[in-house]
């Protein structure tokens, strides 16, 4: 950098950190002294990097002493550990381009440039659940069902967890502190829309069947068709504070709750 700075040829610009003000003007006296153009000197402030090793020497030494397992390390602060640490260089690229060249310090932000790598690699990253400091353990209740039988709806009140089963469309209700089936009870409407089921709340159960809207009463356990429809649910179950929507074919349908 001390060599390109010293060059006549061609050179009209030189970049660097302020702590090269005293070079800059004993470079610009030799380029008055010889009669040269002196180039344009722009000096950006330092730059300090939070939780990072930057200094050469101290990488150099790391390294040799096994401290650190090379210039990719990701403790360190090198583009090689950046890169490792999965920062693509766009991200990098465009960090400082928004900082712009500035006389004053800065102090590097993690935050900002893991914000301009999300940017980048959110549309093509691949998901992977993760928990800290994670805690085995086992499943103290399980409720074997027949093989010939799949559970279609399922939703939990009362501490009980309620489910449908298919092909008998039948409600079952399973006790958790029990860990007991307490009841099983036909579903006279028509068979349950698949995950069409869940808690209002007003605490009581609605789901969708084929023809309409019922309600489950989780302590008694009643069901009562709420609404009947003439044409047949196809799909969907949308709970909020205005009703439930449902689908039925291309059309899209709004049961209001009731008034009072």
């Amino acid at each position: 950098m001390q060599f390109s700075g010293r060059l006549p040829d061609g050179l009209t610009h030189v970049l660097r950190g302020k702590d090269h003000l005293n070079n800059t003007q004993r470079q610009a006296y030799l380029f008055q002294y010889f009669g040269w153009k002196v180039p344009h000197y722009t000096h950006y402030g330092l730059v300090s990097v939070p939780d990072a090793i930057l200094k050469t020497s101290t990488v150099g030494k790391g390294i040799k002493t096994g401290e650190y397992s090379g210039w990719d390390d990701v403790r360190l602060g090198t583009v090689r550990a950046l890169a490792k640490r999965g920062f693509r260089p766009e991200a990098i690229r465009n960090y400082w381009v928004d900082c712009g060249i500035k006389e004053t310090d800065v102090e590097f932000s993690w935050d900002n440039i893991y914000a301009y790598n999300k940017a980048i690699v959110d549309k093509t990253a691949n998901r992977y659940f993760f928990v800290w400091d994670p805690v085995e353990k086992k499943l103290e209740q399980t409720l074997p069902l027949s093989k010939d039988t799949n559970v279609s709806a399922m939703t939990v009140a009362e501490g009980k967890v309620f489910f449908v089963s298919r092909p008998s469309n039948e409600l079952s209700v399973f006790d958790i502190q029990s860990g007991q089936i307490v009841g099983s009870y036909p579903i006279p409407y028509g068979a349950i829309v698949e995950v069409a089921m869940g808690l209002h709340t007003d605490g009581m159960i609605y789901a969708l069947t084929r023809t309409g809207v019922v309600r489950i009463d989780p302590k008694t356990c009643e069901i009562v068709q709420m609404a009947k429809y003439e044409g047949r649910v196809r799909c969907g179950f949308v709970m909020n504070q205005d009703g439930i929507y449902f689908a039925s074919g291309v059309h899209l349908v709004k049961w209001s709750w009731p008034e009072g």
